[in-house]
């Protein structure tokens, strides 16, 4: 599964080869927005700031050996992200369940101000 993502696949030749680091209880990874990025006025695209965060959030919990999906996300966009900008991406889970698992991420530039920060609902897969 995490070989094959867009953002931090290793395998996918399309991918952004975003590569994540696991310190702790804190996953990062390294970002810096392409003009293919941006959507208008050299600002990152939002929707491709919430892919990043969910790929993050759910390469952090794929990380732990668990197969887990997507139920909600929510995001709340502080500042807008723009091209040539080095930005870290990082993942917190908050709470590992029986059937969910909590978890949250932001973006921040290299000073550790937050760009965006997000929250999200991880179902456990069944099968």
């Amino acid at each position: 599964m995490i070989d094959h993502s867009y953002f931090s696949g290793k395998k996918n030749i399309d991918s952004m080869k975003i590569e994540y680091q696991l310190t702790n209880n804190e996953l990062y990874g390294e970002f810096k927005p392409k003009k293919t990025h941006v959507s208008y006025n050299h600002v990152v695209h939002g929707g491709l700031i919430a892919a990043i965060l969910d790929d993050a959030m759910a390469y952090h919990i794929n990380r732990k050996d668990i197969i887990a999906y997507t139920a909600k996300i929510e995001l709340t966009y502080e500042k807008p992200l723009k091209i040539g900008t080095s930005y870290t991406i990082k993942s917190t889970i908050t709470q590992l369940r029986k059937k969910f698992i909590l978890t949250e991420g932001r973006i921040e530039d290299k000073s550790g101000e937050i760009y965006v920060t997000a929250k999200a609902i991880f179902i456990r897969d069944k099968s």
